[in-house]
């Protein structure tokens, strides 16, 4: 969930900041207001393409941070292998000047590939005519077994599945090398045979 967004130096905005509570919040205003910017500012947080006319004329680099309550234990878990201390409160920061950007979680760096896994489904932004994640059936999947609260059996299921992977590679492994074991006998019994037969 998203808990705070900090706008400097972005495109138009100086300074910005916006609070956002648990449940729905509604952006309304004239055009013109800046709710594109808001958007624009989620996109690039989620590792969205940055380009140097982000940065506000006259600023030196542009700074976009969200501040993300972070509950979901394959979430956390993710964190902990990028070597990011697993904390509720996430804070993603990307700063944006004109030689290059850059990509902090909890004030490490990151690649762009790296926050957009981690993003993956706690931003999820939809435009007018685009395909909303409520129609993938990955997606669809996830919130049914989140609301049946079979999270945990999911899992259980997919480290099961990789271990029965592992042993069939393993099995296939053993099978081969007995074929070629079986083949070298029986190329060594057949020299055997002919010295046999020669001598």
């Amino acid at each position: 969930m998203l808990l705070e967004l900090h706008i400097k130096d972005f495109v138009i905005a100086d300074d910005l900041k916006v609070s956002f509570k648990e449940g729905l919040n509604v952006i309304t205003g004239e055009t013109g207001a800046g709710k594109s910017l808001i958007v624009n500012a989620l996109e690039l947080l989620a590792g969205g393409r940055a380009s140097q006319e982000s940065i506000r004329p006259g600023a030196e680099q542009a700074v976009l941070t969200g501040v993300f309550l972070v509950k979901d234990p394959e979430r956390l878990k993710a964190l902990e292998e990028l070597g990011i201390e697993p904390e509720e409160e996430m804070v993603i920061r990307r700063v944006i000047s004109p030689s290059r950007t850059r990509i902090f979680i909890n004030d490490t760096p990151v690649t762009v590939q790296a926050v957009k896994a981690i993003t993956e489904g706690l931003i999820d932004l939809h435009g007018q005519h685009e395909h909303q994640s409520l129609l993938q059936r990955a997606i669809q999947r996830q919130l049914l077994d989140a609301f049946g609260g079979h999270i945990a059996l999911v899992r259980d299921v997919e480290e099961a599945f990789r271990k029965y992977e592992t042993l069939k590679e393993e099995i296939a492994r053993a099978e081969a090398e007995a074929r070629e074991r079986a083949q070298r006998i029986d190329i060594l019994r057949y020299q055997i045979q002919e010295i046999d037969n020669s001598g």
